[in-house]
């Protein structure tokens, strides 16, 4: 749990949950007054991140200009996500160096190793240094929940399915995001020919769970070739 390591941003207090019986006082005449940062604050994302980023600095990091969440120190990156962060680094060692600094600040930092997964995301690393991200699992979800009738009537199911698609597909391969965009904006009122651009998209996503991009440091990013899909869509 990342937020509870942040201090406290001003005195807060809650009252006594429902069930909790306490030795000396009652729900109806006392409080309890938070020694931490906790989940459901509103500030507590930002306490958390200021925390974060305090101890980055004092370890010899440097915030990105172009992206609050990139921080660096010399040939390390550390990507922020919440609690899921990365560091990208050709020194092993400095990728330790820093994990350690950041301990020994009292962060509770889990390492494993060498990135494969990383929110929803497969990273597949290839002779020559080139990286392929692809996101397997997350469509294969989307996928196995989204259900369009076989006679593509509109009703609560479709609609349901086809919102849950448009909203996943925000976060899915990048070429789809203009159908994605043009979808979403019937989500209200869907009808028949909204729910057949969906299921071409689902038919598009199922063909295509395997491509992605290429990162390549001798060439320019690219993506992977989707060609296999134009049959089935």
């Amino acid at each position: 749990m990342a937020y509870p390591h942040a201090d406290i941003e001003f005195d807060l207090c809650m009252h006594l949950l429902y069930g909790v019986h306490m030795a000396n006082g009652l729900r109806r005449t006392h409080v309890l007054k938070l020694l931490r940062n906790i989940y459901g604050q509103k500030q507590a994302i930002t306490e958390w991140y200021n925390h974060l980023k305090k101890g980055l600095f004092q370890t010899g990091f440097t915030q990105s200009d172009i992206d609050v969440y990139v921080f660096y120190c010399g040939n390390t990156l550390f990507l922020c996500y919440v609690d899921d962060d990365i560091f990208p680094s050709p020194d092993q060692e400095d990728i330790d160096k820093a994990n350690m600094d950041l301990k020994n600040l009292n962060f509770d930092i889990k390492d494993k190793g060498n990135i494969e997964y990383y929110l929803g995301m497969k990273v597949e690393k290839f002779s020559g240094g080139s990286i392929k991200n692809t996101q397997p699992q997350i469509i294969q979800s989307t996928l196995d929940e989204v259900y369009i009738p076989p006679n593509l009537k509109i009703n609560r199911a479709l609609a349901s399915s086809s919102r849950l698609l448009i909203q996943d597909m925000d976060t899915l391969e990048g070429d789809n995001s203009f159908a994605t965009h043009q979808c979403a904006r019937f989500c209200e009122d869907l009808r028949e020919s909204h729910a057949a651009v969906v299921e071409h998209i689902a038919h598009y996503l199922m063909a295509t769970k395997d491509k992605g991009i290429i990162l390549d440091p001798n060439r320019k990013m690219t993506m992977d070739d989707a060609s296999a899909a134009k049959s089935i869509c």
